[in-house]
């Protein structure tokens, strides 16, 4: 997982890295470029045609100019023809030998920090603010991640039942993700988000002189509208902590065994009066095993349920009283038919994992779920 972490962070560091070193060199060497004479020694362009895998054709068109200019008494060569990319498509390449002749003096353009780089094509491109902002769909992963804390070292009792000191025999089990840790992520991506948009925004609408490129509308448009997702569940999970508390589960036994029942205790408490419309406590088995999908050379996992058995729980009287705690008893027990729980350690596929989850469906607020993770074991396994 730390793996994980540190390649949607540190690439997607890199490239915002590049795109702003790009929109920099843009800033010096094209937005404060000055005019100059030029003479045109060549102008043509490359054709490169390549072929890949599936036979599919892709032709790229580079120009291949150079030309001589003088500034402050130094003559200086360049074969630049745009500022920042070095291909472009057929229709520009030819009309760029059509307009750019040999032996024409032409203006051409060069930077006052380094003589020595000009350019021909004078116009600023939102290319390197594109490198800005594609990568920060995976930062937002890699911030996540980090946010709920993926890729810290586990506790050695992390995940394993917890004795209740005055209650002998019983244990509190651990919850899956807390409120707090789901909610943990959404504000924080949605903070650098919008951050990083308002400044690739302020510097691109601020430096860059018109006209501006019309993708800068369309893909400053679309950025905004993918923040809303993070948004929406920021906004869901507040609503959620400022409702409710979450859900507390007990069990008799702190190991579980295929065919044998076992009693479980549910406490959960509201800070709003909320009016539930479904209240259910679930046994669950996922399964996750390898799927030959179509068209494809490879098998991809996929999880399913393959078992689950749900019981409805006495729900409180409408709307939720906020001064008093729902409990529930409930009894479960997995079928001594089904896998038990596959090992930690064992990364080989299918993979087994069971749990207990608890939903709440309630009328005008969101659906609030908790996981809490058990390994189940055959009769004898220690």
């Amino acid at each position: 997982m730390r793996l994980l972490v540190a390649i949607f962070t540190a690439l997607p560091i890199f490239f915002i890295g590049m795109g702003i070193q790009r929109a920099m060199d843009q800033q010096r060497y094209v937005i404060a470029a000055k005019p100059v004479q030029a003479i045109m020694e060549s102008s043509t362009f490359k054709i490169d045609a390549k072929t890949d895998s599936k036979h599919r054709r892709t032709v790229t068109y580079e120009p291949a100019v150079s030309y001589i200019y003088t500034v402050d008494g130094q003559t200086y060569r360049s074969t630049r023809a745009f500022p920042t990319r070095t291909q472009t498509s057929k229709e520009t390449a030819e009309k760029l030998t059509t307009d750019f002749p040999v032996g024409r003096t032409v203006t051409a353009w060069y930077a006052p920090s380094n003589p020595a780089i000009a350019h021909l094509i004078h116009e600023t491109e939102f290319g390197p603010y594109l490198l800005i902002l594609f990568p920060m769909l995976h930062l937002s992963v890699g911030l996540g991640l980090i946010a709920v804390g993926v890729g810290r070292r586990p506790r050695k009792d992390q995940g394993k039942p917890i004795p209740v000191p005055g209650k002998e025999g019983w244990f509190e089990l651990p919850i899956h993700k807390s409120l707090i840790r789901r909610k943990k992520p959404w504000p924080v991506i949605t903070i650098a988000w919008y951050l990083v948009g308002l400044a690739v925004a302020v510097h691109y609408f601020g430096f860059v002189p018109k006209p501006w490129d019309p993708i800068s509308y369309i893909s400053l448009g679309v950025y905004a509208l993918i923040g809303l997702i993070p948004i929406y569940f920021w906004i869901r999970y507040t609503r959620l902590t400022k409702g409710l508390r979450d859900v507390r589960i007990w069990a008799d036994t702190s190991t579980f065994t295929l065919g044998r029942s076992f009693r479980v205790r549910s406490e959960q408490s509201f800070k709003l009066p909320l009016s539930l419309t479904e209240y259910k406590l679930g046994l669950i088995c996922d399964k996750t095993e390898k799927v030959e999908a179509e068209n494809k050379k490879r098998a991809t996992p996929r999880t399913t349920v393959d078992y689950e058995s749900w019981s409805p729980l006495d729900p409180p009287p409408s709307p939720t009283p906020t001064d008093n705690r729902i409990e529930n008893k409930q009894t479960l027990t997995p079928p001594k038919t089904k896998t038990p729980s596959t090992p930690p350690e064992d990364r080989t596929l299918p993979n087994i994992t069971w749990r207990i989850t608890l939903i709440a469906n309630f009328k005008d607020h969101p659906t609030y779920r908790a996981d809490f993770p058990i390994t189940v074991k055959t009769k004898g396994d220690q």
